[in-house]
Parts: C-alpha cells; sequence; structure tokens
C-alpha cells in the first residue's frame, strides 16, 4: 500500500517492522522473531499451509522493498528469509527436520508443543519461484527451494487465495 500511495513514512514504518517486529495481540511481523536461527517459524507446528504462508508474506514484503532499491531486507539478520524457506522446503520434500517448542512473540506462549505439523506436508504454496529468484539475486543459500521447484507437477506455479503465485511465468530462467 505504501508504494502505491508512494508514501515514504508508511513505507519505512513496514521495513521497520519487518526488521524489528511489532507486538500486538495477533503476533509479530518480523523476520527475526517469526523465523528462529534453525529456520522453524512459529506456526511450523500448526501446518504446513500457514508455515509457508507466513514465510511468503515475509518474501513479498522483501521482494516489494528490493523493486524499490531496498536490498538489504534478503540478508537481513544471516539471511533470515532463506534459512526459513530452507527449513520449510526441507521438511515438505520429505527430509526431516529438528523441531522445539516456539514461544510466540505475540503472547510468549507456546501454541504448538507437539512436533512439526505433517497436516498438508509436500503442498506447496505458489512462492518458491519468487524466492529462488531472489536468494540467487542476494547471494542466499537455498538448495531446497530449488529441490521443491523440481517436484514433478510444481511448474508451471499456478496461484491461490493467499500468494499471487504465477512465478513460472513471471520468474522463470531469468538467469
Amino acid at each position: 500500500m505504501s508504494v502505491f500511495l508512494d508514501n515514504q513514512t508508511m513505507f519505512e514504518q513496514a521495513i521497520n517492522a519487518y526488521k524489528h517486529g511489532f507486538k500486538s495481540n495477533t503476533g509479530c511481523a518480523g523476520v527475526a522473531q517469526y523465523i528462529d536461527e534453525s529456520g522453524q517459524n512459529q506456526e511450523s507446528g500448526r501446518d504446513q499451509p500457514h508455515c509457508q504462508g507466513g514465510i511468503a508474506h515475509l518474501l513479498e514484503t522483501a521482494a516489494t522493498a528490493w523493486n524499490q532499491n531496498i536490498k538489504d531486507l534478503f540478508s537481513y539478520s544471516d539471511h533470515r528469509l532463506a534459512v526459513g524457506f530452507e527449513y520449510t522446503a526441507k521438511y515438505n520434500t520429505g527430509h526431516e527436520v529438528t523441531y522445539h517448542p516456539f514461544k510466540n512473540c505475540g503472547d510468549g506462549k507456546v501454541h504448538f508443543p507437539d512436533g512439526i505439523s505433517a497436516k498438508n506436508r509436500g503442498l506447496f504454496s505458489p512462492v518458491y519461484e519468487m524466492a529462488h529468484h531472489f536468494f540467487i539475486l542476494s547471494n542466499s543459500s537455498a538448495p531446497y527451494v530449488q529441490q521443491v521447484l523440481e517436484q514433478k507437477g510444481y511448474r508451471p506455479e499456478i496461484t491461490n487465495f493467499d500468494h499471487p503465485g504465477l512465478g513460472t511465468f513471471i520468474y522463470f530462467n531469468k538467469f
């Protein structure tokens, strides 16, 4: 919205929220609050669509900033966004990952103590082409994201209700 309105103050608030988060009754926005150092995110134990949705919205924010010449969101906090995508992609391509109870930064409670959720495991959100594209541009390593793209039936990437998708059309073979 800030880019559409050409509102620099709103844009800077969004960048600040991406980097440092904010607390409210519904949770946090900061990449380093939502995704920990291992790559696990607050919703890894909930189900895979929510887990992927959270990191996808962070990706969309970083991509919007990139297009406004703010390039550091992909490398922010030791490439935390790529680390989160890698953890999620690794799990959803059939590999095992570690899991630990994750305190929600919104209320400080552990909401999913029983382990990573297998609900909708292997059902990929249409955001991995975009992730792959920007991870290459930002020198972030993402071999498991690449594995998602190589999954039979993933390409062409479609769209869904939560994400614009169509990444195969927009980002495939850009390099």
